[in-house]
């Protein structure tokens, strides 16, 4: 009679394991889909700052072609023999001080924009590490879910 009552609580011990280990896994399944979420985000976020960093190249490319065309003006100018005075206009002046004025905004965009990226690279890179913990609480659970089966088919025969 002892025996039957120790493989009854064996089997009801089982159970509760069980029970607990689907529980588990609806957590597990829960983390994923915020991670997926998570995971969706920082794919936007991704998009965007590519998109910005091309726009920077863009930006950057266009004030270097305008710097070159203005000192190419210049040099132009001089060699024609224009004299210093009347080198440099005050249109001249006005297009200088905008192209400065864009490289200086053009720098402290690309330096939010590192700033965005090393966020991004970060919690990718902590979105990897729990994916792997929880693959790894996903195979430990289903080795005991599988474990418990076979234990639980073997003291029913």
């Amino acid at each position: 009679m002892m025996i039957d009552e120790y493989n009854f609580d064996l089997s009801e011990g089982s159970i509760q394991q069980r029970q607990a280990n689907l529980a588990r896994l609806a957590e597990i399944q829960d983390q994923l889909k915020m991670l997926v979420q998570a995971r969706d985000r920082l794919l936007r976020e991704l998009a965007t700052l590519k998109a910005t960093v091309e726009s920077h190249r863009q930006a950057g490319s266009v004030i270097r072609l305008r710097a070159m065309q203005i000192l190419d003006r210049l040099a132009k100018q001089a060699e024609a023999g224009v004299s210093e005075n009347q080198l440099v206009t005050t249109d001249d002046e006005r297009l200088l001080n905008e192209l400065d004025a864009s490289r200086i905004q053009l720098e402290k965009d690309v330096n939010v924009t590192e700033r965005r990226l090393k966020i991004a690279q970060f919690e990718a890179d902590s979105l990897a590490e729990l994916l792997e913990d929880l693959e790894d609480q996903v195979a430990e659970i289903a080795a005991e879910l599988e474990g418990g089966e076979n234990s639980f088919l073997n003291e029913r025969h």
